[in-house]
């Protein structure tokens, strides 16, 4: 139809992204100084969920804060900081961060 009539509103059906394989991108891409628009491309590679993506790259930054957060010096254990840290930001990589914390 051209511009005179009213055109059908049509949706788009959006393919669902993994959250866990997107999560495990967007840090990496973080990681590695990738900016978000390199790794928007990335992570919706076959997927138009662009409001996934986005709500998944909140999450992920809200974990980092929430890690940074766990004060390593708290607990008697390493296994019960990595518990703590697990609650706190379930997508990261326990270990590294735990190795990481080492050297700050």
């Amino acid at each position: 139809m051209g511009k005179f009539y009213p055109a059908a509103k049509v949706v788009a059906e959006v393919t669902p992204i993994d959250e866990a394989t997107v999560a495990a991108k967007i840090i990496d891409a973080m990681e590695t100084g990738k900016p978000k628009d390199v790794a928007i491309g990335e992570c919706l590679a076959g997927s138009n969920d662009v409001a996934g993506f986005e709500r998944i790259w909140r999450k992920v930054k809200a974990e980092q804060a929430a890690a940074w957060a766990v004060d390593p010096t708290k607990f008697a254990a390493v296994t019960a900081y990595k518990n703590a840290l697990q609650e706190a930001a379930p997508h990261i990589d326990l270990q590294k961060w735990a190795d990481g914390m080492r050297q700050v």
